[in-house]
C-alpha cells in the first residue's frame, strides 16, 4: 500500500510539472519545486519533494500550535515577549534510578518514583504521563533535549516571564519567595495538593512534579521545580520552585546533580 501511495505522489508531481509554464529552457516556472536551488527541476527536487508526504507531524507555524518532538506534541503558550512549551517536557534517551545516581558532570534523566534503567517501562508509568521527565543539570545543556529552534530559557527568561505576570522589576533579582500571585497564574488547576491548585490564567500549566536527588524523590503532587539554563557556578544552577501553599516564585541557587522538570523556549 505504500509503494501505490508514494507511485500516486509522484504522479501528482508529474501533473504539476508539466501544467505548469515552461520556461526558454524547457523547466517550469514553478520555482517552488527547485528545492536545491540548481535552476533545473530534476529527480533530486521530485524525490525531496516526496520526502514530505506520509509525515503526519502537527507543523508548528506560530505559537499557540503543537509543536512536534521526539514523538511526542506539545502544547505552546505565548507569555510576554516570548513562545514556551505549556507542559514539561517528556524527552528521555536513558532511564537512572535516583537512588543509585546522581551526579552533577554527566547527563542524568529521571521518572519520579521509577527505580529501573528501562525507558519503555519508565514511560508507560502515570507519574511519566501526568509530570514528564526530570533532569540534573547537566541532561538539559545536552543537544536535542529542546527541538531545533528551542532552547532552555535562561534565568533572564524566566525573570521576563514573572514580569509579565506583574511581578515588580524589585522584586524580580530577588532570591527566596518573590512577587504576588504569579505562582498562582502559572499552576494548572488540578492536582495540587491540599486545594492548592492555581488559576493556570497565564497558561504556563505548572505541574507539581517534585524533584529527585540522591537519597530518591520528594515533593511530588505539592511542589514543582524547574532548571534555568543560568549556572551560579561549578555545582550549582539558578532554578525556579511552585509550591501548592504560596502564591508567590520560589528563586534560588541548587545543586546541578538534583532532577528538576524542564520546559523550552522558542529562539
Amino acid at each position: 500500500m505504500k509503494t501505490v501511495y508514494y507511485l500516486f505522489c509522484a504522479l501528482i508531481f508529474l501533473v504539476i510539472i508539466f501544467l505548469t509554464p515552461l520556461n526558454i529552457q524547457g523547466q517550469t516556472s514553478f520555482s517552488n519545486q527547485d528545492s536545491n536551488g540548481d535552476g533545473c527541476i530534476g529527480m533530486s527536487d521530485m524525490l525531496s519533494m516526496l520526502s514530505v508526504f506520509g509525515s503526519c507531524n502537527s507543523a508548528f507555524i506560530s505559537c499557540g500550535d503543537i509543536m512536534p518532538h521526539e514523538g511526542y506534541e506539545y502544547s505552546t503558550v505565548v507569555i510576554g515577549d516570548h513562545c514556551w512549551f505549556a507542559e514539561n517536557l517528556r524527552y528521555l534517551p536513558s532511564v537512572y534510578s535516583a537512588i543509585s545516581t546522581s551526579s552533577s558532570t554527566s547527563p542524568q534523566y529521571y521518572v519520579h518514583g521509577y527505580e529501573g534503567n528501562d525507558v519503555i517501562a519508565a514511560k508507560a508509568t502515570s507519574n511519566y504521563a501526568s509530570y514528564g521527565v526530570l533532569y540534573n543539570f547537566s541532561a538539559i545543556m545536552e543537544p536535542g533535549v529542546c527541538p531545533v529552534g528551542w532552547h532552555i530559557p535562561t534565568d533572564p527568561e524566566w525573570q521576563s516571564l514573572e514580569l509579565a505576570l506583574g511581578m515588580s522589576v524589585a522584586a524580580v533579582v530577588n532570591y527566596g519567595w518573590r512577587g504576588s500571585d504569579q505562582s498562582t497564574q502559572m499552576r494548572s488547576t488540578s492536582g495540587w495538593d491540599n486545594a492548592g491548585d492555581g488559576t493556570n490564567s497565564s497558561g504556563f500549566n505548572a505541574k507539581p512534579g517534585g524533584y529527585s536527588y540522591s537519597n530518591g524523590y520528594q515533593f511530588i503532587d505539592g511542589h514543582g521545580f524547574w532548571w534555568t539554563s543560568t549556572a551560579s557556578d561549578a555545582t550549582m544552577s539558578i532554578a525556579r520552585r511552585l509550591s501548592y501553599s504560596e502564591p508567590r516564585v520560589y528563586r534560588y541557587n541548587y545543586p546541578m546533580s538534583n532532577g528538576f522538570s524542564a520546559r523550552c523556549i522558542q529562539d
